[in-house]
């Protein structure tokens, strides 16, 4: 795209030459313009050159995710401020997930590193799935550095999270968010700042697959966050008592390799992966099509 869009601006400029009057008075003023529009169609290029050296290595799109790792794309997710868009992608990805799925009801989501979007992508699925009439538990299992009350707008924290029950086996206090027929409802992590505990020991007991055994009694889908791959092993520990996960990725920034490694090692523990969430997907051909509005006016 990127040589036809310059042959494209240069082609403009040489028209517009052609029908410019060709005076002696007007020779440098056609010749000032000439060259003032061949600059910024050179500056243009390289602008969109350096995009394009950017994206590269990096999965961009659908079809690089069914060409390198051949799984399905559950959704491609753009930014909050494109609702009416994001609200149907996370609908398709309700209903991609579900039909992935099958009997899965521990869906563990996480990313390659912190940023990706996988926090963002739990509590959409989460919703999404209230919203397809599965009863919905959002279980924040990042106990190192979570998001998730900011995410929700949570400011009042129950006094028993995650932590509590896998420490204290103490009763869970989930919060509701039940919103006419559909039934939804997360769990806190529950860490404080005075928390003091061996997460990698912690997880590595059975404490956190009984709890997940109860919740899955009360629940159709337990949708888990959990912390990215590259910051702990936290994610592969929990990973070991999920029957599905979903790997997010940011559009265009997210390695080929990194992605590649997670999957990876997702495999190796035995879980499912069920697709990949492309996350921050720009509309396909903006950057062109504000370049040539742009030119036309």
């Amino acid at each position: 795209s990127l040589l036809p869009c310059c042959l494209n601006i240069s082609l403009m400029m040489f028209s517009l030459k052609a029908t410019m009057p060709k005076s002696a008075n007007s020779a440098d003023t056609v010749s000032k313009i000439i060259l003032a529009g061949l600059l910024g169609a050179v500056i243009v290029c390289l602008v969109i050159l350096i995009k394009f050296l950017r994206r590269a290595g990096t999965v961009a799109d659908d079809n690089d995710v069914q060409r390198l790792f051949s799984l399905p794309v559950l959704g491609s997710l753009p930014g909050p401020e494109e609702k009416s868009r994001l609200n149907q992608e996370l609908e398709r990805m309700a209903v991609q997930t579900v039909m992935n799925a099958d009997k899965a009801s521990r869906i563990m989501v996480t990313g390659s590193q912190r940023g990706d979007g996988a926090t963002f992508t739990s509590a959409g699925l989460w919703k999404a799935l209230s919203a397809y009439g599965e009863k919905a538990l959002l279980l924040d299992a990042d106990l190192r550095r979570s998001g998730m009350a900011a995410q929700l707008g949570i400011k009042e924290i129950p006094e028993c999270g995650l932590l509590q029950v896998l420490t204290e086996s103490a009763e869970p206090e989930p919060v509701s968010f039940n919103k006419g027929t559909e039934e939804r409802a997360v769990l806190l992590n529950g860490v404080t700042e005075d928390t003091d505990v061996r997460i990698s020991r912690l997880l590595a007991g059975g404490e956190l697959d009984e709890a997940l055994a109860s919740f899955s009694g009360q629940y159709d889908r337990i949708v888990i966050d959990v912390p990215p791959m590259a910051d702990s092993a936290d994610a592969l520990q929990i990973a070991g008592v999920c029957d599905g996960a979903v790997l997010v990725v940011n559009a265009g920034k997210t390695k080929q390799t990194e992605a590649a490694k997670c999957l990876d090692a997702l495999e190796n523990t035995g879980v499912p992966v069920l697709g990949i969430v492309l996350n921050r997907v720009k509309a396909e051909s903006e950057g062109f099509a504000r370049l040539f509005s742009r030119t036309k006016e």
